[in-house]
């Protein structure tokens, strides 16, 4: 029997951190966190820790702003979680991450709007955890939905990631993504050329 609840993340933010906190029905309280810094060598990450939840670290695959999706770390209870980005075109129907832990298979994919009002979904068989925009709700920034068999590590991966820069998922973030690998391989001018 599919089982379905709704929840609510209430914003927490400072000079350095941005996250959620929010009471999941029967799961517990849990507190996510970015920690931002702009220290060299340092690399950001997303912390989740609850009492009901493992705790799920994702570590950024590069330096400044908030962590982001791509060549990023995912631990689960210290357990390291293999993610495959597949980005196979521009269209948001062909940008997904492919999350492989402890013998089960997801799918996090964007769903809805660019930006920092965007709607994604964690889904493997059986259980799906999704997130959008909390509307007309005072001091509530994000809704959650869980369906299916949801456990604490369907809910821990989904929401460590709530907080990362996800953007690579969407057209506009395949767009600047290339942009950037364009620039990236340098500039004839300044003697840094591709080859």
């Amino acid at each position: 029997m599919l089982k379905r609840f709704e929840f609510e993340l209430t914003p927490v933010y400072s000079a350095t951190v941005h996250g959620y906190r929010a009471q999941l029905g029967p799961f517990g309280d849990m507190d996510v966190r970015a920690v931002v810094t702009k220290q060299s060598g340092r690399p950001n990450q997303s912390v989740l820790r609850g009492e009901g939840f493992p705790e799920a670290v994702f570590t950024s695959g590069r330096e400044g702003g908030r962590p982001s999706l791509p060549g990023g770390r995912l631990t689960v209870d210290g357990v390291d979680v293999r993610t495959d980005f597949q980005g196979r075109g521009f269209r948001k129907a062909s940008r997904w991450l492919d999350i492989h832990y402890r013998g089960r298979e997801y799918t996090y994919r964007s769903t809805g709007p660019v930006g920092p009002g965007r709607d994604v979904t964690l889904r493997r068989p059986g259980a799906l955890v999704g997130f959008r925009r909390a509307v007309r709700k005072m001091g509530i920034e994000r809704v959650g939905v869980a369906e299916g068999e949801v456990d604490p590590a369907d809910l821990a991966i989904a929401l460590v990631l709530e907080p990362v820069d996800t953007s690579c998922l969407t057209r506009a973030g395949a767009f600047l993504d290339a942009a950037i690998g364009v620039l990236a391989r340098g500039n004839p001018a300044d003697g840094n050329v591709a080859e």
